[in-house]
């Protein structure tokens, strides 16, 4: 029996089957139409709510007000960030390989578009136009060391739990996973703007967001036996309000690329997930023990021999010189054979 993968099952799960699928239905209108002066037809409700309204168990329009995300993605200062974010993102992710990557945030936003790995799935929050709902990104419908990437699109801010969503991350990953995280830097321009007024940022960080710094995000992922890398700052230009606004502080970003990176507004950190693996040990085969040499046999008398003569050679000759000789042990060669013996 061929077992089928989790993320598999769940790409082939019919609609219905899990999550929140209301926007995938079609609205059909069953109420009822009456005609009025000039051919022209119109729609009345029939004990609907009163105007401006929306039927309770129903979703607010993408695009509208009520959606505050969908309508900050449309303004320029999400072009300007977005647009960085998607250059950094093509060069960092286009050749890292793999069959499994998923992002988590911002489903509107093709983190993943460069990236050639077979599986790309993006999970939102609630009803978000994504492969995979969620209610909470610390929770995640994935097998335990089954991705190969995860890109993490400004959720970290958002978070109420930033550390139980880490440890969610490395639980999935596998060994040598990549982990990509794009977030907001708070010694910034913008990080400035958001601590006076954070009005403007709101929609993406949450009413109770907080933005984290690259030396507490390392931190945090060396807890976890990840080793991350260098950081990649951008945006150095204040937050404006106009793609007009945005052109004319163009030239803030060239010289903060060179005189000061680490202000940027953004950063992208990488860091890959590190297991230390098992080195095997085979089996010791025993070696033959090398058996010492034998020990030559040695003799002095050669030695005591010869300063006996020298004795009596100085006595002889009239000279009484003592000499103190310090008698080495030789080797003693060997004989030559007999003639006759071999």
């Amino acid at each position: 029996m061929q077992h089928q993968h989790p993320l598999e099952a769940l790409l082939l799960a019919p609609a219905g089957t899990g999550g929140d699928n209301r926007l995938m239905d079609s609205p059909v209108s069953t109420q009822p139409a009456t005609a009025r002066p000039g051919g022209r037809r119109t729609v009345e409700p029939v004990g609907g709510p009163p105007p401006g309204q929306l039927p309770p168990g129903s979703e607010p329009p993408v695009g509208t007000e009520a959606d505050p995300l969908a309508t900050w993605l449309d303004s320029p200062a999400a072009h300007y960030l977005l647009n960085w974010e998607r250059q950094q993102l093509a060069g960092l992710l286009a050749d890292r390989f793999g069959y499994y990557a998923v992002q988590l945030g911002l489903p509107q936003v093709p983190a993943l578009e460069a990236n050639r790995m077979p599986t790309r799935l993006r999970v939102g929050l609630g009803c978000q136009p994504a492969d995979v709902r969620v209610e909470r990104f610390d929770e995640l419908p994935f097998d335990t060391q089954s991705i190969d990437l995860v890109v993490v699109m400004h959720q970290l801010e958002s978070s109420d739990r930033p550390h139980r969503m880490l440890r969610e991350i490395d639980r999935i990953l596998r060994p040598e996973g990549i982990l990509v995280v794009a977030g907001f830097n708070p010694l910034s321009l913008w990080g400035l703007r958001h601590q006076m007024n954070g009005a403007r940022l709101r929609p993406v960080i949450g009413p109770n967001g907080q933005m984290i710094g690259v030396p507490r995000l390392r931190d945090w992922c060396k807890l976890l036996g990840l080793e991350v890398g260098e950081g990649i700052y951008g945006l150095h230009a204040p937050m404006c309000r106009s793609q007009r606004g945005f052109d004319r502080m163009r030239f803030l970003d060239r010289a903060g690329d060179r005189w000061w990176p680490i202000l940027g507004a953004a950063y992208i950190v990488t860091a890959i997930k590190r297991v230390r693996g098992m080195r095997l040990i085979g089996p010791r085969w025993r070696k033959p023990v090398a058996t010492p040499s034998p020990a030559v046999a040695t003799s002095n008398r050669g030695a005591v021999r010869r300063s006996a003569v020298i004795e009596a050679e100085r006595s002889a000759a009239g000279t009484h010189h003592h000499e103190s000789a310090v008698v080495l042990p030789l080797r003693r060669r060997p004989l030559p054979p007999a003639a006759g013996r071999y």
